[in-house]
Order: structure tokens, then C-alpha cells, then sequence
């Protein structure tokens, strides 16, 4: 990897490091877009199963979307910014991936044994 193409791979994920850390800190609107630089970047999360959590980051201006996967519930997460329509979208993810996430059927099995 060339040193300018490692420079510009840095300060795309220090840019979505930020978005995360905006997230974390409670600030879901108005957040810098790192493609077009205007501040309308929303945050919105998705619950596609039990004990599953994801946090997008869309922007308004341009046709920036990311998102990341959640280790447990955020903070902020509340139905007034949950997105369906993305829910839907991460579920089908969850059903067609080739490696799937076995704790819900781990807490299954740990609440028919109990």
C-alpha cells in the first residue's frame, strides 16, 4: 500500500471513529459527513434479533451510510431512533450470513434447561 493511499485509508476510519464516538456521546444529528463535509450526518439504530444492535450513520446531504455492529445495546437506543426499514435490511444480513451469531440459541438452551 503506497504511503498516500494509507494516509487516506487513516483518515477515513479516524473520521468514522469520530461518527462512532459522537454516537456514544449522545450526539445523533448534525454530525460531520466524511464525504461531503456538511453537517448532516443522523444516527439511527436497528434491533435485527434478540441481544443484536446496530448503529447507522446516514447522511442527508449525500449518499454517505455506514454502520457499525454493536456488542450490546447503545446508550441512546430508543425506539424514536430505530429504523425500520434498516432493520429490515440488517435481518436479512443475519439470515443469509454465512457465519451466525449462536447466543441467542446458547440463551435458549440455558432457559429450557433452567
Amino acid at each position: 500500500m503506497s504511503s498516500v493511499n494509507r494516509v487516506a485509508l487513516d483518515d477515513r476510519v479516524a473520521k468514522q471513529i469520530q461518527l462512532l464516538n459522537d454516537a456514544r456521546d449522545g450526539r445523533l444529528d448534525k454530525l460531520d459527513c466524511p464525504v461531503c463535509h456538511e453537517a448532516a450526518v443522523s444516527v439511527w439504530f436497528t434491533n435485527p434479533a434478540d441481544e443484536t444492535y446496530r448503529t447507522w450513520f446516514l447522511c442527508g446531504a449525500c449518499d454517505f451510510c455506514t454502520r457499525a455492529q454493536e456488542l450490546e445495546r447503545p446508550h441512546f437506543f430508543s425506539d424514536d431512533r430505530r429504523r425500520l426499514d434498516l432493520e429490515e435490511r440488517d435481518s436479512e444480513i443475519l439470515k443469509n450470513s454465512m457465519f451466525k451469531d449462536r447466543r441467542n440459541e446458547r440463551n435458549e438452551r440455558l432457559r429450557s434447561a433452567g
